[in-house]
């Protein structure tokens, strides 16, 4: 368990005694080092620190080498000072968890908050019951969550104990997901409305978050239902205008997830092939591409 950034590195202690005859030896004493060192949590065997890359910047290494998130005025790296309310924010990998020591370990983040979640490689990092494998050598990029609908509070989340056991298990088979987009049309004309679906095939309890956007001029996407093998579920969260949006599910269960929407091509919409972007969607933390249709083209 890293909690207080404390390393042991001990010297192995050992002493042998080889009785000849009658000649034994009443007592003896044998005297070896053991070193016990505090290292920053880049150098430690369970090691901390940034990601590379823009994510990387709400976290920092500070003057005593400990790790520190800060998504808050507080981090001179940041413009801004905070979280909007009401708002849904994935803040991508943020930082890192190596695994510098002899043995394989299961690893899991301990928190107090409900409005933040940990995940890494599209598992949650933040479940004690499921944690996850790193073999020694092997690094787990933390991806951060944060849902501010329904805080009240201006601190989502002001502590966190990661730990890492020897003992904790084996590593969770990858989830197992795919993704599709067809139009019921190949080519529209301006003012009509086209039927868009997006399934995304799960094998378990997913949190999915569907990403869609084209050019501004081509429309508005407006969501019109959702569902899991044909029974109806509804999304937590929907914001589609011009030039598509987001639709979020919170632990949706096992099958097909279908999302549909209707795309009204605008009346001055320009006669071009237009692309959707990106062609993917996040399921658990995790991005996967979105097969099928990715261009529609607007005839006169």
């Amino acid at each position: 368990m890293n909690k207080e950034k404390l390393l042991f590195g001990l010297g192995a202690v050992s002493g042998s005694a080889a009785i000849v005859g009658s000649g034994a030896f009443s007592s003896t004493q044998v005297e070896r080092g053991v070193s016990v060192s505090v290292v920053g949590d880049e150098s430690a065997f369970l090691a901390l620190e940034p990601t590379d890359g823009p994510n990387g910047q709400y976290a920092s290494t500070n003057s005593d080498g400990l790790l520190e998130v800060q998504v808050s005025e507080e981090n001179d790296k940041l413009s801004g000072e905070g979280l909007n309310p009401s708002s849904y924010y994935d803040l991508g990998k943020v930082f890192k968890i190596t695994n510098q020591g002899s043995q394989a370990v299961g690893v899991w983040i301990e928190h107090d908050s409900e409005y933040v979640k940990f995940k890494t490689g599209g598992n949650a990092l933040d479940n004690s019951d499921t944690p996850i494998y790193a073999e020694p050598g092997d690094s787990l990029a933390v991806r951060i969550i944060a849902d501010t609908r329904g805080s009240e509070s201006e601190t989502l989340l002001e502590e966190i104990t990661i730990h890492a056991n020897a003992d904790a298990g084996s590593e969770p088979a990858p989830p197992s997901t795919s993704a599709t987009r067809t139009i019921e049309l190949a080519e529209v004309s301006p003012g009509m409305e086209v039927p868009v679906t997006l399934t995304v095939e799960l094998d378990g309890d997913s949190t999915v978050n569907v990403f869609e956007r084209f050019d501004t001029e081509l429309g508005v996407a407006s969501f019109q239902r959702a569902s899991i093998d044909g029974e109806s579920v509804s999304p937590s969260f929907v914001d589609l205008d011009e030039g598509g949006g987001i639709v979020l599910f919170d632990g949706v269960g096992s099958g097909t997830l279908s999302v549909e929407y209707s795309l009204s091509v605008a009346t001055d919409a320009p006669t071009d092939t237009v692309s959707f972007q990106p062609n993917l969607v996040d399921v658990d933390g995790e991005a996967v591409p979105l097969g099928g249709v990715d261009t529609i083209e607007v005839i006169a």
